[in-house]
This record gives C-alpha cells, sequence and structure tokens, in this order.
C-alpha cells in the first residue's frame, strides 16, 4: 500500500511514504507503520510519529478521518492506494 502526496500548487515535488505494517485492533482501528526514502533518493528508513512519541513509529488511519498527518505531510484520504482494504 502507497500514500502518495502529489505536488500541490506553488510545490515542484511530490511525495510517497509505503506501508510497511498494519495492526488492526478488536474494535476496526487500524493503525500503520510507514517508511520513505525521501528526496533525493536514499536508504529507505522507518518514519518517526512526532506527534505521538509514545506510540511512535504508529500512525493512526481511519476511513472517517479527513487527512493522515505523516510526519510533514498531509495525506487525503484519496490518496491512500491500495490492492487490498485496510477495513
Amino acid at each position: 500500500d502507497v500514500l502518495v502526496y502529489a505536488a500541490r500548487p506553488g510545490h515542484r515535488y511530490g511525495h510517497a511514504v509505503l506501508v510497511a505494517d498494519v495492526a488492526r485492533n478488536r474494535r476496526g482501528g487500524v493503525m500503520v507503520m510507514v517508511v520513505e526514502g525521501n528526496t533525493p533518493a536514499r536508504e529507505i528508513h522507518v518514519v518517526r510519529n512526532p506527534l505521538h512519541p509514545i506510540r511512535s513509529p504508529w500512525f493512526s488511519l481511519s476511513s472517517d478521518d479527513d487527512v493522515f498527518v505523516i510526519a510533514p505531510f498531509v495525506f487525503c484520504p484519496d490518496e491512500l492506494k491500495t490492492w487490498k482494504s485496510l477495513k
């Protein structure tokens, strides 16, 4: 699964992060661990969650969310490209 951040107006480049792992709880909550290589391309690394350092590197992911905040990027739900359902 990939979150694709297309170049926004006024920005030259986009970005993408790969979903490395998915954790689900019994109530239907979903957390994801993402990795990136950044630009310019370099070794891939796990992205830290600066908003929640206790549960870092996990990010909450819900289809009810308006946006997904991952590192300095704000992804919209329609930017999640997947070959299977996260539900």
